[in-house]
């Protein structure tokens, strides 16, 4: 099979079941905060939020750069050092899940009713289960990532139907634990017989796991840099200003976990292919990589971003009514114009971290960390409209580390050429132009229909941009796929 064939299959698997894992997660667990909202009580529904946002800190905090550092040394590895790190890795999670229970109980022995009670107790198995996503993704199992990600997500929204009637904080609690340890024991019997990893290795390995090198130490400051933005974004304003001001912002920023679905996956998808390829010194297959999934977010997130900017706002009327509507729609505004940074950071990103410049990935990230902070309290002290300054300091953030990181692309890989170059900053643009309108129209036309003739008519001249400007190779794309069909029906046909 040839490589192009081979790289056609290898996408077209893998962000099958990213995307399948990933739109379970988001409708699932949609649903379940729904019923939860509606069942019980704003208070059981609250302290839940809370505590499912300590769970996901606490797991990244304490794995300490683990996660990233499987996605990009399990690609390299032979099959017997990948089961040794595998399973350091595994018993690595399980030590500190161990202590995470422990400070759970100190907690419900003194008979504290904080909230790190029932966080560090599901964390005791949570940790374990973000380690298992990691290590499907540096496997490049999308297919085990899949299982563990919806066997989760199907069995809490069960449990959750179940017991709607009688919810409780503790119950809730209870079932997230149940679940995720299933989860976890069903994608651990996937792993060992799909990869047929030995248990006798966990006994004779060195545990080399704990050895905390600066490349590890560097993806941590990345992990605690993108939950520290995350968190910033909605606290200073709280800090600065009151509340309100930080819910209007969470609102308008919340509707961005939908358009940077694409650039996210496709970044999952490509990132152990890159570090393999970095490894083996295959320059040429790596360009080749790199261009698809460029090629992949040209396409996608140029849709995605048309529809949101036609439709964001009806969104956020329908989700959280029409004073949310009011309050967060120009923020959001300037929050989707940064998206189109954002989305096309995270693919060159991903060439950075996987080809041994973790160092470089992580300043990156402290200098565009700082930036936002310093924007965003200068716009909270200053700016008359403080919704959209707290907006601008993110695309301020996001815009810097684009441009550091298309620098280090093109230093560190020679044939990153002048014609990527400009096939990116005519996306860009292009973009940018067809969003804003986007924007302005979806405010000025009040007719549903109308505005739905407006959106497939931007779809269509953006189509015929891609294809007119050559972003992407059409005759190329439909070849590979073509070439692919008629290889697997060869394949069923020998095989009967």
């Amino acid at each position: 099979m040839s490589f192009r064939v081979e790289q056609t299959k290898y996408f077209a698997k893998s962000l099958t079941f990213l995307i399948l894992a990933r739109g379970i997660s988001l409708l699932f667990r949609l649903v379940s905060r729904i019923i939860i909202a509606r069942f019980s009580s704003t208070e059981v529904f609250g302290a839940y939020s809370v505590i499912w946002n300590e769970v996901a800190f606490v797991s990244t905090v304490v794995l300490i750069g683990l996660g990233q550092q499987l996605t990009i040394e399990l690609p390299r590895k032979d099959e017997t050092t990948k089961s040794k790190l595998i399973y350091s890795s595994i018993f690595y999670a399980l030590i500190v899940g161990i202590l995470s229970a422990v400070i759970s109980l100190v907690f419900y022995l003194i008979r504290s009713d904080n909230t790190f009670l029932f966080s560090m107790f599901i964390s005791a198995i949570f940790i374990t289960f973000l380690v298992m996503q990691f290590i499907f993704i540096g496997l490049k199992d999308f297919l085990g990532y899949f299982i563990l990600i919806a066997t989760e997500n199907i069995l809490l929204l069960v449990f959750i139907l179940i017991f709607r009637k009688n919810l409780s904080v503790q119950l809730l609690v209870l079932g997230l634990f149940i679940t995720t340890i299933i989860s976890v024991l069903i994608s651990v019997l996937y792993l060992i017989k799909k990869h047929k990893i030995s248990w006798k290795i966990l006994i004779k390995q060195k545990k080399s796991i704990f050895k905390f090198s600066k490349r590890r130490i560097y993806l941590f400051i990345v992990d605690i840099v993108n939950s520290g933005i995350l968190y910033l974004l909605v606290k200073i304003p709280q800090l600065i200003e009151n509340v309100t001001l930080s819910a209007y912002v969470s609102v308008a920023f919340s509707i961005m976990s939908f358009v940077l679905i694409i650039p996210q996956i496709i970044s999952t998808s490509m990132g152990p292919l890159l570090s393999e390829n970095y490894f083996k010194n295959d320059t040429v297959k790596l360009n080749s990589n790199l261009r698809t999934g460029s090629s992949l977010l040209y396409v996608s997130q140029g849709l995605i971003n048309i529809i949101f900017a036609f439709f964001g706002g009806l969104l956020i009327k329908i989700l959280y009514g029409n004073t949310y509507y009011i309050n967060a729609y120009s923020m959001y505004a300037v929050f989707l114009v940064a998206m189109i940074a954002d989305s096309f950071k995270n693919v060159v990103g991903v060439l950075i971290r996987n080809t041994d410049n973790e160092d470089k990935f992580a300043l990156g990230k402290l200098i565009s960390f700082f930036a936002f902070i310093i924007v965003e309290v200068i716009a909270l002290i200053y700016f008359d409209s403080k919704g959209i300054g707290i907006a601008f300091a993110y695309y301020i953030n996001v815009s810097i580390l684009l441009i550091y990181y298309m620098f280090f692309a093109i230093k560190i890989n020679k044939q990153y050429n002048k014609n990527d170059l400009r096939k990116f900053i005519l996306w860009f643009v292009f973009n940018m132009i067809i969003v804003n309108v986007g924007l302005v129209f979806s405010q000025r036309i009040q007719k549903l229909y109308i505005l739905i003739i407006v959106t497939l008519a931007a779809i269509v001249v953006f189509s015929l941009f891609l294809v007119l400007m050559k972003v992407i190779n059409v005759k190329a794309i439909s070849e590979d796929f073509k070439t692919l069909i008629i290889s697997r029906l060869n394949r069923k046909k020998n095989k009967n």
